[in-house]
């Protein structure tokens, strides 16, 4: 059935567009640094890609209907409320993953080791950029 973004996709495009967007899609996650994100990061960067998908289909919609030639006032102004409202998603979806990876890079990773003999040893390391 696959994620929300890539069942917009198959309503939205066919064809090389699709396969395009697929692309663009990965090549996205990759650069929100996919492999090596946490379950949680994981599911914003997912989400990050779903309202970029909404986006660009949006800016297409308002490119089609509320840029042609003639153009009712009330249809002008629905479209670019649609557009406001995914730009803003798809702003919020950001901020939401900087959020969470400003949030992670400041907390602590913490170990306990606990001994045979029942001496305990606490590591306590603060995770980096990279740890996530």
């Amino acid at each position: 059935m696959g994620n929300p973004g890539e069942q917009l996709l198959r309503k939205v495009s066919t064809g090389r567009e699709q396969a395009v967007a697929l692309a663009q899609m990965d090549i996205l996650r990759a650069q929100l640094g996919w492999e090596a994100s946490s379950a949680l990061e994981r599911l914003l960067i997912e989400h990050v890609v779903t309202t970029w998908l909404r986006l660009r289909h949006a800016e297409r919609q308002y490119n089609v209907h509320a840029m042609g030639e003639s153009v009712m006032l009330e249809s002008g102004f629905y479209w670019e409320e649609l557009l406001t409202a995914a730009q803003r998603r798809h702003l919020r979806a950001i901020e939401s993953l900087a959020r969470v990876r400003r949030l992670a890079s400041k907390t602590p990773f913490v170990q306990f080791n606990i001994a045979d003999g029942g001496s305990q040893q606490l590591n306590i390391q603060q995770a980096g950029p990279a740890d996530g």
